[in-house]
């Protein structure tokens, strides 16, 4: 019993991130109004995609054996992508304002995701 809490537990940690965050895309999708083109629609929601890609992209280059200390400035680099999206949301998002509290979680998953997938593409774990 104790096993399957401990597994259940790592789970939880690995999928929470990303999860959330493409949560949040879709709180963001959903609420933009109706009026508004597509891709802009998605250009202020992709904040949280962006978000789990990477967090995925980073754990599959673990998974895959392919981690190397040469990808940490790379990830890094990459993590300045969600963030560049963080801020367009804040900018052109015309839905109710009040959902702009969810760029705080949507700010957690990405410090997650910085955390665990520099660890996973170096190989380097705590």
């Amino acid at each position: 019993m104790v096993h399957v809490i401990g597994w259940t537990i790592a789970w939880v940690q690995m999928l929470l991130a990303p999860a959330f965050a493409i949560g949040i895309s879709a709180v963001y999708f959903t609420a933009s109004p109706k009026t508004e083109p597509l891709a802009k629609k998605l250009l202020v929601s992709a904040h949280g995609v962006s978000i789990a890609a990477l967090y995925l992209v980073a754990l599959s280059v673990f998974w895959f054996h392919r981690s190397s200390d040469a990808l940490a400035k790379p990830f890094n680099y990459l993590l300045l992508i969600p963030v560049l999206l963080i801020l367009t949301a804040l900018f052109m998002f015309r839905g109710r304002k009040v959902i702009h509290w969810l760029l705080l979680v949507n700010l957690a998953c990405l410090a997650w995701t910085a955390f665990v997938g520099v660890m996973a593409v170096t190989g380097d774990w705590l």
